[in-house]
């Protein structure tokens, strides 16, 4: 559109205007049919000028039946949802696989707690669709064995990367305790990832949502990484602390829901309080709905003065890869290793001899699991 247009434009739309700011119901003459044209003369040209406008990617809609279920998208794709449950426990689940088949699967419980205490209870206080993604915030008590020890507040901001189908977050943890930790009664555990795994489902071996948990140390790993199956026993390595600690929950094909679950991956940071990981299975629970296995970022209260604690976190979901020929072998002898640990095996020599070397079996999948993903948090 040229100057003298928009001018003439601008003049009409005075025009029109100035009919309405005398608190007179304005007359139908030529003159104003005239400036309403033009007005919306210019309200056309400024529309063909500027296109259609787009719509933003990221949309949240609600969801749930007996759960708060906020439903993160992406255009219209359910990539994550953040819930809260009848015990008020804030919790993150992620779904970045598109394909058929595909679930969510490890959960992260966001509440802080000490330990002997239950995961911590609170609110989702605001979740906003921005361009750049979903931000949210959600803050609640901290639990102990005996009541409340203070409070926490998490916030930050999940995205979607629909090409490589990936979920990706970010954001900032803060802590504080009524009193100093080392008189808390116990370590605080900065979150829960709850998954499933299930020794022999239908006589068929192990499936689950996971198959195994790395924890590391440095970014990008060293040789002090540990890998942990959940066959083994429960494992809290107090010996090995450091204020960066990066837990990835490797997904699995769950042969009891016919579903692919995602492997997830969070990451602590903080300048002043060092952590350790913490492992656990439940092996007396063997019901393909239990959340039978527990996996933590810990903070130790022994000697620790401080009440005010503050992290940083990032997180990727990432779908399960098509499993190699070596996953199954391992597989299998991880599965054996579980009903064993069970009961539903005798340990005859025969049968410790089809185990082979536990050793073997940690090779395979650490070989599995070192194979690049499409992207890392890393990058």
């Amino acid at each position: 559109m040229s100057f003298r247009a928009v001018q003439s434009a601008r003049i009409a739309m005075g025009s029109f205007a100035g009919h309405l700011g005398n608190g007179e119901r304005p007359k139908t003459h030529a003159g104003g049919r005239r400036a309403l044209q033009a007005l919306l003369l210019v309200s056309w040209a400024l529309l063909s000028v500027a296109g259609p406008a787009r719509a933003m990617p990221y949309s949240l809609t609600m969801g749930g039946f007996d759960v708060v279920e906020h439903e993160f998208r992406f255009s219209g794709f359910k990539f994550a949802a953040l819930l809260v449950n009848a015990s008020s426990q804030v919790y993150f689940r992620a779904q970045p696989d598109q394909g058929l088949g595909a679930a969510a699967g490890t959960t992260w419980f966001m509440g802080p707690f000490i330990a002997g205490g239950d995961v911590g209870v609170g609110v989702v206080d605001s979740v906003v669709a921005t361009s750049a993604g979903i931000q949210f915030s959600a803050s609640g008590d901290v639990p102990s064995a005996s009541g409340s020890y203070g409070t926490w507040t998490l916030t930050g901001t999940f995205s979607y990367d629909e090409v490589q189908q990936q979920v990706f977050g970010s954001g900032n943890l803060a802590v504080v305790l009524d009193a100093p930790l080392q008189l808390a009664g116990g370590d605080l555990n900065l979150e829960r990832l709850s998954s499933n795994f299930i020794a022999d489902f239908m006589g068929m071996g192990p499936t689950g949502d996971m198959q195994l948990a790395v924890a590391r140390y440095v970014p990008g790993g060293d040789t002090e990484d540990e890998l942990w199956i959940p066959t083994d026993d429960e494992h809290f390595p107090q010996e090995k602390m450091s204020h960066y600690l990066d837990i990835e929950v490797v997904g699995a094909f769950n042969a009891a829901f016919d579903e692919h679950k995602p492997t997830n991956r969070l990451i602590f940071s903080s300048p002043e309080s060092e952590m350790f990981a913490g492992f656990a299975w439940d092996e007396t629970m063997q019901n393909q709905n239990d959340d039978n296995v527990g996996i933590d970022h810990l903070v130790d209260d022994a000697g620790s003065l401080a009440n005010e604690f503050l992290f940083t976190f990032e997180f990727v979901s990432t779908p399960v890869p098509e499993p190699a020929m070596g996953d199954f072998v391992a597989l299998a002898l991880v599965g054996l290793a579980a009903r064993l640990r069970i009961g539903r095996l005798s340990a005859s020599p025969r049968n410790l001899e089809l185990m082979l070397d536990v050793g073997f079996t940690v090779t395979l999948i650490q070989n599995r699991f070192e194979r690049p993903l499409v992207r890392t948090i890393d990058e």
